[in-house]
């Protein structure tokens, strides 16, 4: 490559895709220029279209200093010549509407005298000409891709295409360039009329219309149809396209319904055509109005060039219809001055589909305007989907004062999943205004997922002001109306936050920790939030669905005047005290209602005569001073009416209810039907009659004893639990018959009206098996979904998949329930360690073992072996600050499970006592969690635990780590400390890494008088530590127990190891005895490691002073018998409120002995420890002296013994 002035032509040093190319030039200094200089010759293109810029330059001209230029253009090569204004440079750009030649006139200043280049012609193709013309067979062109062609040239005006109606499908990618003089004026137009054009896209070819630097181009009323599954864009505008228009158009990408590809949009305005969300030259001031997209992953993305002053701008997205896309509905990013108003947003119908983001604005913008959005219907094609929910959501969108982004008189609502949910989100985002939206989170079948109506965190103000809240959906986990971070950047007032949760924590707000009541929120951040709000019901007018127009007379004007004019609907706003929420009413002046049953109490009642009594309520602007309430009672075949009852006052002011009794009736049993209304609401018809009448089902409940199974009271379980679900009126028993093959059945029992702890139910299986196959979507065999109070006793519970089972689950709030007696046998999923198993879980998520939530308080398990399982036992409370409590595990036998037998999360005041876990028969199984406790909880007792035989179902090499007892980050309090006392541990058996006790990170601990042995003789590797502390930990008291290592192996060995140095712990009292045949070992490690206890105390000065590192010489290990027989470690412990041992034999009151035992050693106990004569045994022919060590285990002095022996060979 050659270049003038260059003195040396560049090269290429070795060029390849390997290598970058160099270029080298040589540069030599121009000398000043004399006489006459050579102009060259003209050079460009010879032909061009009217308007179009072209560029023209000289080549072969003279190189030097003070040379001037000027072009001259001529109709003629004869002339006249004009100077171009501006051209003075060696080359230049023009345009032209005609043929026309180009020459330079190149002169010297120093001579003055110049030259003329080669003159140039360029012709003139012209502009396609304005007009109207037809698209199809025996039209102007028959096809979309000819019509684009003859456009190729520019246009000389407004140009319009009309689609032949009807014609057949076009199956063709529609590319628009830049059209040369396109303009506000000269605008083209295509009118599809309801036509069709289809493609089958590609990487490189992804898009059925492209707008490629294209301007005023508009698209009126045309199906667009792609049959690809990726890389499908419906409509692609990138590269500079401005002030296009689609109107009235169908994109649909319901090919893409198969795919999770984030490559599919259905209109993308982007800077990167192979990416929907990609900065640069994308385009401005483009409209998409009146459309709708379906499929995609994206149904409309718009993004900008970066984030500052070239953020795309003027865009609309207007009355468009955006669904079953895969993620986001509308995506927008850099973006400016653009309106998003009367869209709706939705998934109607598709099955596959990832998280819901309705309107998702990230990065830069300002200015721009979210209005009337109807935001719903997130997961109706995917029932029980669990995956987290936006409505609308900022993410680091930072506008500026006076250029605030507006969200206003939006609607979310039909969120219709269990996932997470966040009505309107904003993360690192400021100055947004949110006004007059409301928010529905109503799902009633959700079973968890966190919801949140508004979750705001700004470092610049967020203005959050009469919105509407209404949070009704179920789903045991955490519900809160607002959730607010970075509080002082907030402003939130004027808002209705209606929370009526059947189950699950629910919270008004959260401000760095949760407020359950209305007046705790109002008091929170010193009463900064909401002082002008309400948390009364909207009352949502029943007859107009999805519009969520309210009725209640105590929210209507209760906003304040923000300016916003209109609702929704574009109905006028009140202007100095509008309503709240996306839609303006006016409630009724006269407007009575039936509310609710007061007797008999939760519609359950006992057979008998028993008055009838219902709740009237004012839902009127006036107060209600008169109304009659009528009603009738019926079982289906014997039907009692009742009134009119007259109410004459006093007079009920909006919203307030009293008492009506309608009469008696005499229940028999089963199921009855009461219906009452009320009329005449101060002597005048009633307004609004959607909220007159209450129906709702009387039962008598159930008391005393009945039968399960044939010839019983009732068939099946399902049957009783029927009948059950009404509620009881005292206690209920039922007594399972016989069965010699398991009832197949899965037990799901609700929440019991009057269930109390004198109204108990109790199932007694008598030693029958339940049994039932589970999946995926139907993982648990028992469930108390809500239930109290309810006792399981002598059942075997069984399993027959080897994944997705759930023994028995509790969930939902079950509380003060009991299981007694009971085998959970889930040794089916032996063969599949998959974390998808649990034998019996109190958590907050039926189908996760381990999820937060509202799960279940006071329940007991009781005297139960439970076989397989991931987990055997989960108990996880509902948060840090909402902890599971009073719970029990005691008597149980946990065992062959993969992992954890026992696993803790946001627990508090439970017991863990007298349970055996370990790992007998099972071979397929990962680390050994024996318990373990994480995340939060105090005042816990886990005491006269055995933890052993690991892995004695493993016959090859295991390299598990295991860890019997382990805490990580679980924080109590001084005064509130966890109990770890009276567990003992061995036969660890494998050569992975073990730990006895493992302390990560938490604090007020207590571990007394734990027996440890690590004595697995065969180990060949593995590091060895009886108690290891990791990680910053206060009050942690390690004192009066007993660590006993005999482990082989090469692997590191030490009783203690505190691997952090400024953790606060107290160790002492203890038996740290270590005598293992091989490996590296010391007795404790505090900055180094200590081989001595002498060596120990002295390290550290503050360690084990009291402790002792004699041998504690087990009286049975080989039986499980780890009680020690040495007088050197006996009483040498400290009195620490530990009254009795493991056996629950009584302890020295003020020298205990260390360990789970106590012990009293003999007075009188002697024994051969060792052969000293031969030495090592080995010795040479002849006569020998045959001699042996005596050892004094009593503690007498050893005076006299008797010592006899004999030496065989097997024949002498």
């Amino acid at each position: 490559m050659a270049g003038n002035g260059c003195s040396n032509n560049s090269f290429l040093n070795q060029s390849s895709s390997n290598y970058r190319p160099t270029i080298q030039f040589g540069v030599s200094t121009a000398t000043a220029c004399t006489g006459i200089p050579n102009a060259g010759t003209t050079t460009g293109l010879t032909t061009v279209c009217q308007h179009q810029p072209f560029e023209i330059q000289l080549i072969g001209s003279t190189f030097a200093t003070d040379l001037i230029y000027q072009w001259q253009s001529s109709a003629s090569i004869a002339g006249p010549w004009v100077n171009i204004p501006g051209a003075v440079m060696p080359s230049t750009t023009v345009s032209q509407t005609s043929n026309t030649f180009y020459r330079c006139e190149l002169s010297c200043v120093l001579s003055s005298q110049s030259d003329f280049s080669t003159p140039l012609e360029v012709n003139t193709n012209p502009n396609f000409p304005a007009g109207t013309y037809s698209i199809g067979a025996g039209g102007d062109f028959s096809n979309f891709t000819s019509a684009v062609a003859a456009l190729s040239c520019g246009i000389a005006g407004p140009v319009t295409f009309n689609v032949i109606p009807n014609s057949p499908v076009f199956n063709e990618q529609i590319i628009i360039p830049e059209i040369y003089n396109s303009s506000l004026t000269n605008i083209v137009v295509f009118n599809g009329n309801g036509n069709t054009v289809t493609a089958a896209n590609t990487a490189s070819s992804n898009a059925t219309i492209k707008l490629d630097g294209a301007d005023y181009v508009t698209f009126n009323g045309l199906n667009i149809v792609n049959t690809s599954t990726n890389f499908c864009y419906g409509i692609l505008m990138t590269n500079n396209s401005d002030f296009n228009i689609i109107d009235s158009c169908n994109i649909d990408l319901s090919s893409t319904f198969s795919t999770n590809s984030n490559k599919n949009a259905g209109i993308a305005i982007t800077g990167n055509p192979a990416d929907p969300i990609s900065s640069g030259n994308s385009g401005t001031n483009n409209s998409v109005l009146n459309s709708s997209t379906k499929g995609g992953y994206y149904g409309i993305s718009i993004i900008g060039n970066m984030a500052t002053a070239q953020n795309t701008a003027g865009n609309y997205i207007s009355n468009c219809t955006i669904e079953d896309f895969y993620h986001y509905g509308i995506y927008v990013s850099r973006i400016s001055n653009s309106y998003i108003i009367n869209n709706s947003i939705s998934r109607p119908t598709r099955s596959s589909v990832g998280s819901f983001s309705g309107i998702l604005h990230s990065n830069a913008g300002e200015n721009n305007l979210m209005e009337g959005n109807r935001i719903h219907t997130a997961f109706s094609g995917l029932s029980g989907s669990a995956t987290t929910s936006y409505g609308i959501i900022h993410n680091g969108v930072n506008a500026s004062l006076g250029n605030e982004n507006m969200v206003i008189n939006n609607l979310i609502y039909n969120i219709n999943s269990s996932g997470p949910i966040n009505g309107i989100s904003s993360n690192s985002s400021g100055f947004i205004k949110y006004y007059h939206n409301t928010i529905i989170l109503d799902y009633p079948a959700s079973n968890s997922g966190v919801t949140k109506g508004a979750s705001l965190s700004s470092f610049n103000t967020l203005d959050f002001r009469n919105n509407i809240i209404s949070i009704t959906r179920s789903g045991n986990a955490n519900k809160y109306c607002l959730y607010y971070e970075n509080l002082q950047h907030i402003n939130s007032d004027h808002n209705v936050l209606h929370l009526n949760a059947p189950n699950g924590a629910s919270y008004y707000g959260y401000t760095n920790t949760p407020h359950i009541t209305f007046s705790d929120w109002q008091a929170a951040n010193s009463g900064a939030y909401d002082q002008n709000s309400v948390n009364h019901n909207p009352l949502f007018n029943p007859a107009l669905p999805n519009l969520f127009i309210p009725t209640s007379p105590l929210v209507n004007n209760i906003g304040a005047g923000l300016g916003i004019t209109t609702d929704i609907n574009a109905n006028l706003r009140h202007v100095s005290s509008p309503d709240p929420g996306a839609n303006e009413f006016t409630p009724t002046v006269n407007d009575a209602g039936i509310t609710s049953i007061i007797n008999p109490l939760n519609g359950v009642t006992p057979a008998g005569l028993h008055p009838i009594e219902v709740e009237l309520t004012n839902f009127g602007m006036d107060s209600l001073t008169t109304a009659s309430v009528s009603g009738y009672i019926t079982n289906g075949s014997t039907t009692v009416n009742f009134g009119p009852v007259a109410f004459t006052g006093p007079p009920l002011p909006p919203m307030a209810s009293v008492t009506i009794q309608l009469g008696a009736f005499n229940f028999i049993s089963g199921q009855y039907s009461l219906v009452s209304w009320p009329a005449n609401p101060n002597n005048a018809l009633d307004e609004n009659h959607l909220n007159d009448t209450l129906s709702t089902t009387i039962c008598t409940g159930l008391s005393g004893v009945y039968t399960i199974g044939a010839g019983g009271n009732y068939p099946t379980f399902a049957a009783a639990i029927s009948d059950l679900s009404c509620g009881v009126i005292g206690p209920v028993v039922f007594n399972v018959l016989p069965k010699a093959t398991p009832y197949l059945e899965q037990l799901d029992i609700p929440q019991i009206s009057n269930a109390s702890a004198i109204n108990t139910i109790t199932f007694n299986g008598n030693g029958n098996t339940l049994s039932f196959a589970t999946t995926t979507h139907n993982r648990f065999l028992v469930r108390l979904n809500g239930a109290d109070y309810v006792t399981f006793n002598d059942f075997t519970v069984k399993s027959t998949t080897p994944s997705f089972n759930f023994g028995i689950v509790l969930t939902n709030n079950a509380d003060f329930n009991t299981i007694n007696n009971c085998i959970v046998d889930l040794s089916s999923t032996y063969i599949n360690p998959g974390f998808i198993n649990a034998g019996i879980t109190i958590s907050g998520v039926t189908g996760n073992a381990v999820a937060a939530g509202s799960s279940g308080t006071n329940n007991s398990i009781l005297n139960t072996n439970i076989k397989g399982g991931d987990y055997g036992i989960s108990i996880y409370g509902n948060s840090v600050l909402l902890n599971s409590v009073g719970n029990l595990v005691e008597n149980c036998i946990i065992e062959d499970f993969i992992h954890t037998a026992i696993y803790i999360a946001n627990v508090s005041n439970s017991t863990f006592v007298n349970n055996i876990i370990r790992r007998p028969n099972s071979s397929l199984v990962n680390a050994f969690y024996g318990f373990r406790h994480v995340a939060n909880g105090q005042n816990n007792i886990i005491a006269s635990n055995r933890f052993h035989d690991a892995y004695s179902g493993v016959t090859s090499n295991n390299l598990s780590i295991s860890y019997p007892i382990y805490h990580q980050n679980v924080n109590a309090s001084p005064g509130n400390e966890n109990l770890v006392y009276n567990n003992i541990i061995y036969n660890i058996n494998n050569n992975g890494t073990t730990y006895g006790i493992y302390n990560f990170g938490s604090s007020h601990i207590k571990y007394y008088h734990n027996t440890i042995s690590l004595d697995h003789s065969a180990s060949t590797d593995g590091i060895t530590v009886g108690f290891y502390q990791f990680q910053f930990a206060s009050g942690v008291d390690f004192s009066n127990n007993l660590i006993s290592i005999t482990r082989g192996g090469t692997g590191l060995k030490h009783c203690l190891y505190f691997n952090t140095n400024n953790s606060v712990i107290v160790s002492n009292h203890n038996v740290l005895y270590m005598n293992p045949p091989a490996g590296p070992h010391g007795i404790g490690y505090y900055f180094s490691s200590q081989a001595t206890l002498a060596d120990w105390k002295a390290n550290t000065g503050a360690f084990d002073q009291n402790s002792s590192a004699d041998a504690p010489l087990f009286t049975n290990p080989t039986m499980g018998l780890y009680r020690p027989s040495n007088h050197l470690v006996n009483n040498i412990g400290a009195s620490l409120g530990i009254t009795t041992d493991i056996l629950g034999f009584p302890r020295n009151a003020t020298t205990p002995d260390p360990g789970a035992y106590e012990f009293s050693p003999s007075t009188n106990d002697a024994g051969i420890t060792a052969l000293i004569n031969p030495l090592n045994g080995v010795t040479s022919p002849g006569n020998q002296s045959i001699e042996v060590n005596i050892f004094n285990y009593g503690i007498s002095n050893l005076n006299t013994v008797n010592v006899s022996g004999y030496i065989s060979n097997g024949i002498t």
